[in-house]
Protein backbone atom coordinates (compact mmCIF):
# COMPACT_ATOMS: atom_id res chain seq x y z
CA UNK A 1 0.00 0.00 0.00
CA UNK A 2 1.39 3.76 -0.45
CA UNK A 3 1.70 6.17 1.78
CA UNK A 4 -0.45 8.57 0.07
CA UNK A 5 -3.52 5.42 0.26
CA UNK A 6 -2.55 5.15 4.06
CA UNK A 7 -3.16 8.93 4.30
CA UNK A 8 -6.29 8.30 2.66
CA UNK A 9 -7.55 5.63 4.74
CA UNK A 10 -6.58 7.54 8.30
CA UNK A 11 -8.56 10.74 6.80
CA UNK A 12 -11.88 8.91 6.22
CA UNK A 13 -11.60 6.84 9.45
CA UNK A 14 -11.03 10.49 11.61
CA UNK A 15 -14.63 11.28 9.72
CA UNK A 16 -16.45 8.37 10.12
CA UNK A 17 -15.86 8.80 13.64
CA UNK A 18 -16.47 12.28 14.41
CA UNK A 19 -19.65 12.00 13.08
CA UNK A 20 -21.70 10.16 15.71
CA UNK A 21 -25.04 9.12 15.52
CA UNK A 22 -27.34 8.78 18.32
CA UNK A 23 -30.95 6.75 18.01
CA UNK A 24 -33.99 6.85 20.40
CA UNK A 25 -37.40 6.40 20.33
CA UNK A 26 -39.68 9.10 20.07
CA UNK A 27 -40.50 10.52 24.07
CA UNK A 28 -43.82 11.34 23.35
CA UNK A 29 -45.12 7.94 21.83
CA UNK A 30 -42.29 5.90 22.28
CA UNK A 31 -42.59 4.13 19.10
CA UNK A 32 -40.73 6.70 16.38
CA UNK A 33 -37.31 6.16 15.83
CA UNK A 34 -35.28 9.61 15.63
CA UNK A 35 -31.46 9.45 14.13
CA UNK A 36 -29.62 11.93 14.82
CA UNK A 37 -25.64 12.83 14.42
CA UNK A 38 -23.36 14.96 16.21
CA UNK A 39 -23.60 17.96 13.41
CA UNK A 40 -27.27 18.48 14.14
CA UNK A 41 -26.99 17.82 17.59
CA UNK A 42 -24.39 20.79 17.98
CA UNK A 43 -26.74 23.38 15.88
CA UNK A 44 -29.73 22.34 17.58
CA UNK A 45 -31.75 21.15 14.48
CA UNK A 46 -35.18 19.66 15.00
CA UNK A 47 -36.55 16.41 14.83
CA UNK A 48 -39.92 15.53 13.63
CA UNK A 49 -41.07 11.83 14.91
CA UNK A 50 -42.35 9.44 11.87
CA UNK A 51 -44.93 8.30 13.90
CA UNK A 52 -46.66 10.97 16.03
CA UNK A 53 -45.57 14.17 14.24
CA UNK A 54 -43.81 15.54 17.90
CA UNK A 55 -40.99 17.45 17.24
CA UNK A 56 -38.14 18.14 19.25
CA UNK A 57 -34.86 20.39 19.60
Amino acid sequence: MKMEDIQKTQTLKKLIISDVVVKFKCPNCGKGLIIRNNKERKLGLGWICPECGYTGP
